[in-house]
């Protein structure tokens, strides 16, 4: 797969990931938020 296509593909998923779910889920946000550092801007 050429690089435009998986780039369009991630950015749609992205999309459609947002579109079905306006906030992140609590299990799924707590996993994110369990590998950032604390006090660490992004």
């Amino acid at each position: 797969m050429d690089e435009v296509k998986k780039n369009y593909y991630g950015s749609l998923c992205a999309d459609m990931y947002e579109i079905l779910h306006e906030q992140a889920p609590q299990d799924e946000l707590n996993f994110y938020l369990s590998y950032a550092e604390k006090g660490k801007k992004f």
